[in-house]
């Protein structure tokens, strides 16, 4: 075991991990060959293609699958695994797991995942005196052996230099007894409950993970850090790229063809399907729209959706800013819009150069959406941006509130307004757990899409004698008394939410914080009492 763990030390003395890349070359003028007979069974090995997209502009991760059998996916598969075997230039870099999981999450990538690990014969020609250590074919050209996954790096996001690189993924032929073996909650019990790691174990689903014990177990022997369990038992991981002939330059012209399938692919899909043309309001935004209430009741459909896609392509002699396409999923309120006799299944949002609104950052995004009548045929998303909002899915199970901070005022108190108390009450309020959705966030570096949040429900009570634009807010406190914290809403101002309430009437509000343990109190406050719209 120490033997291995200096041999990965030597291996981060020499290997830089993404960061600058270099190259190894072995290239004589035999090494831009063509592969013709090796693309064909290489490619009937895929067995999933996976799309992942992130970015500077993008606020959000996406990850689709593709169908190999199908036309786009066999057209992928085709380009792709020809420019495996078009590889002839290795960079000096070796990543782990956990560089690969970040380049999914950063980057802009398409990756191919053999049925099961095949050896992959590469344009690369290695000199006769380097064969002794690196496999090749009976004509001298380097072959990679038990390759599982292949990573194209499509954009790099993160400046590192690997657009146009091919990350190879490649299975270990001899692993240790132990990779195989996964510990399981009868060995974590002999173990013993403490909070120091005794090391870590491999598996297939989780690759290397930490083991929390207090002793060792004669039968329970892991790896002493996580660099030497991967080293052992995870996949290697080698970048590669293509050299033009004749050229420095790095062939990236697979870049372009694989956007262009992907294009037509989300082109073909739309073009299938039915599709109401509506519109987006265009002009000063009623005060009443920042009422939940007002949009829920005065909406003639509200629509649950997907966005395909967003064209952001200006017709100016049409008066259009882009053009959005929904995919609709249900109907919240309203009949069915029908074209054709049929059930619509998709919306065709035509922005105009006077609502200019941004759909960009709803791509791929489930969405509900306020719709109104304006005329025979003529429909159109109300109240600008307020007439749709992001339904982010939680990807995973909201804690529940175990120590809940004390908020003040209670329900049936009233709140203090420039230092008197004022005539709204605070009729009942509810503390929770959640994870912060884009549509929750104002300024952008407030928090980050999927953070651990509390979101603050209730309703007020407007108790003057005129119907007013009552600003809220909270503030968190630690237990010496400190703000730590402030509320996050997109509000007409950051962090400030303006339920409209008539007088005499109830409203409802709703107020989001990023958690920190040390919260031990949070205040709800009134900022102001208005009867026109907060800036």
């Amino acid at each position: 075991m120490h033997g291995l763990g200096l041999v990965v030390v030597s291996l981060a003395l020499v290997v830089a991990l993404i960061g600058t890349v270099g190259y190894i070359v072995f290239l004589s003028d035999d090494a831009f060959k063509s592969t013709p007979n090796e693309v064909e069974p290489t490619k009937e090995m895929v067995e999933e293609i996976v799309f992942y997209e992130s970015g500077r502009d993008l606020p959000y991760f996406r990850q689709e699958l593709i169908d190999p059998k199908s036309e786009e996916g066999i057209g992928i598969a085709s380009l792709l695994t020809r420019k495996l075997h078009e590889l002839n230039l290795q960079a000096k870099c070796v990543l782990s797991e956990e560089d690969i999981q970040e380049i999914k999450q950063n980057d802009r990538a398409a990756e191919l995942i053999f049925k099961k690990p095949i050896d992959i014969t590469t344009s690369q020609w290695v000199e006769p005196e380097e064969r002794y250590h690196i496999p090749v074919d009976e004509k001298g050209y380097r072959i990679l052996e038990n390759v599982k996954t292949a990573l194209f790096i499509l954009e790099d996001n993160q400046d590192r230099g690997l657009e146009g690189h091919i990350l190879v993924g490649s299975e270990r032929k001899e692993r240790d007894e132990k990779c195989s073996w996964e510990i399981t909650q009868e060995d974590i019990e002999k173990l013993g409950p403490c909070e120091g790691s005794v090391g870590y174990v491999f598996s297939d689903e989780y690759g290397c993970s930490a083991v929390f014990g207090c002793y060792y177990d004669s039968e329970i022997v892991p790896f002493k850090t996580k660099d030497e369990c991967e080293f052992a038992c995870g996949r290697m991981w080698g970048c590669w790229a293509i050299q033009q002939k004749d050229s420095n330059e790095l062939d990236k012209n697979w870049i372009e063809g694989i956007n262009r399938i992907l294009a037509e692919m989300k082109s073909k899909e739309i073009a299938a399907k039915d599709k109401i043309i509506v519109g987006i309001e265009a002009g000063p935004i009623a005060r009443e729209c920042f009422n939940k209430s007002y949009l829920i009741e005065t909406s003639d459909y509200i629509i649950d959706g997907t966005v395909e896609k967003v064209d952001e392509k200006a017709d100016m002699e049409k008066g259009i800013y882009s053009y959005v396409y929904l995919t609709i999923d249900g109907y919240f309120k309203g009949k069915p819009l029908l074209v054709k006799e049929k059930v619509a299944d998709m919306l065709q949002i035509n922005v105009s150069v006077r609502a200019p609104y941004n759909f960009t950052p709803y791509e791929d995004k489930k969405v509900r959406i306020y719709l109104r009548k304006w005329s025979e045929g003529d429909i159109r998303v109300f109240c600008g941006h307020y007439g749709i909002e992001e339904i982010l899915e939680p990807a995973k199970e909201v804690p529940t509130m175990t120590d809940i901070p004390h908020l003040t005022p209670q329900p049936g108190e009233y709140f203090t307004y420039r230092g008197n108390k004022s005539q709204i009450l605070l009729n009942d309020s509810r503390l929770k757990y959640c994870f912060i959705e884009l549509n929750d966030i104002c300024p952008p570096n407030a928090a980050n899409v999927g953070d651990l949040g509390i979101v603050i429900t209730g309703t007020i009570k407007n108790e003057y004698d005129r119907d007013y634009y009552i600003c809220m807010a909270a503030h968190a406190f630690n237990s010496e008394g400190e703000q730590i914290g402030h509320s996050i809403d997109p509000g007409p101002v950051c962090g400030i939410i303006a339920p409209y309430v008539k007088s005499g009437q109830t409203g409802d509000f709703e107020l989001h914080l990023k958690y920190r343990e040390d919260i031990e109190r949070i205040e709800l406050f009134v900022g102001c009492v208005s009867e026109i719209p907060p800036p």
